[in-house]
């Protein structure tokens, strides 16, 4: 990664287009400088990105603060408050991974326990009360899963699972009622839309081009979206480069993502038109901006 620089380059998110004028948006930008991870909160307006602050709460996973006494930083799931106070959730031996607010004000996240052994993790589907800490297991016996997002209306765990091998199995979906489950898609990383017709994923199955980095398996990722029960898959980025994951806007009109074209260059931002019509690049700066969290309605005026 280059040298960093202290301006950040906002970009003007193109001309005037068949989108119409948009009350602006927040989005929290994953920044990672020199192996150092930080969130970053920006206001996009007229799809201009401009520093702002956040005046909600988030939640967010990290390593925790104090190592086991085997010197292991396990993944721990925080609160951000919106005067900027953070709290930690968890604290325990296990991988709390994809923290997700709920409506009633609990926290869902993912929750994987490493045996002794060395064997693979067992991983659920867990909620913490951030007031009582409270917590109970929403959905059990996921297999080795380390992402995933419960729908709109906290009905249904869209969720990436991983074979022993590291391989993708694909992108399921259970019911938290009934605890159904089914293969959506050959993908990864999957998102819902704000209205839950719809999710955003990633693939490798185009071999469009090669993966990046020396743990990397299979081909670049490009973005796909299909209806919720996985019908109508469309692509739709077309490069070789590698994209990350997704978030929706909050129309669900763009969605943004990380893209980086090789090892020697950086992640930076780049908004899609969910129909495929055209994307625009948000950011170019030498750090690392992998990914984004969208607050808020609308699309943030982004248009081409």
């Amino acid at each position: 990664m280059r040298p960093l620089l202290a301006v950040l380059a906002l970009l003007l998110a193109g001309c005037a287009g068949r989108d119409t004028p948009d009350d602006p948006a927040t989005i929290v930008v994953d920044v990672n400088v020199r192996g150092e991870r930080s969130f970053e909160t920006f206001r996009l307006a007229d799809g201009r990105l401009t520093p702002s602050k956040l005046d909600e709460r988030r939640v967010f996973g990290r390593a925790g603060e104090e190592p086991d006494r085997q010197s292991i930083s396990w993944e721990e799931v925080y609160v951000r408050e919106p005067d900027g106070s953070v709290r930690q959730l968890t604290n325990d031996r296990r991988a709390d991974l994809a923290p997700q607010l709920l409506r009633d004000g609990r926290v869902a996240f993912i929750s994987c326990v490493f045996p002794e052994t060395g064997d693979f993790p067992a991983c659920r589907l867990d909620a913490i009360d951030p007031r009582s800490e409270e917590r109970r297991t929403l959905l059990d016996e996921l297999g080795i899963v380390y992402d995933g997002e419960l729908s709109p209306d906290e009905s249904r765990f869209l969720f990436t699972r991983t074979h022993e091998s590291g391989a993708t199995a694909g992108l399921f979906v259970r019911e938290l009622e009934s605890g159904e489950e089914r293969r959506l898609v050959d993908g990864y990383g999957g998102r819902w839309s704000p209205d839950g017709d719809r999710i955003a994923f990633l693939s490798d199955r185009d071999e469009n081009g090669r993966c990046l980095f020396h743990d990397c398996i299979g081909y670049a990722e490009v973005l796909y979206v299909a209806g919720a029960d996985g019908s109508d898959e469309q692509r739709l980025t077309e490069n070789p480069e590698n994209d990350g994951l997704a978030t929706w806007s909050g129309d669900g009109e763009w969605l943004i993502l990380g893209r980086i074209p090789d090892e020697d260059a950086d992640w930076d931002l780049y908004a899609v038109r969910s129909d495929g019509g055209c994307e625009l690049q948000l950011t170019e700066t030498p750090r690392w901006e992998t990914a984004a969290e969208w607050h808020g309605g609308g699309h943030g005026g982004l248009s081409c």
